[in-house]
């Protein structure tokens, strides 16, 4: 996740509304995504380690979910934001 003092925490208060808007977006596509990461890692080693009982079905539900989350934070919700920002060059 971001550290505290990161800039995107902080935006400035005279700040275009339409880049604060793209800015969080950004944020939280990033936040969104590292989070889901993290979910499916702790899932896949413990599955691997064994540490608690296989119910598979539930399991693969839950990852599919997580790697979802991943690939729609990272992937789709970078696109979109991208996508909004200005053709000036």
């Amino acid at each position: 996740m971001l550290s505290p003092d990161s800039p995107f925490l902080r935006l400035p208060a005279d700040m275009p509304r339409d880049q604060v808007v793209l800015a969080d977006g950004l944020r939280l596509s990033a936040e969104m995504a590292v989070l889901s990461y993290q979910h499916l890692e702790r899932l896949l080693n413990s599955l691997t380690s064994g540490a608690e009982p296989l119910s598979l079905s539930e399991k693969a539900v839950e990852g599919i979910c997580y790697a979802y989350g991943v690939i729609d934070a990272a992937i789709w919700g970078a696109c979109f934001m991208i996508d909004l920002c200005p053709r000036q060059f």
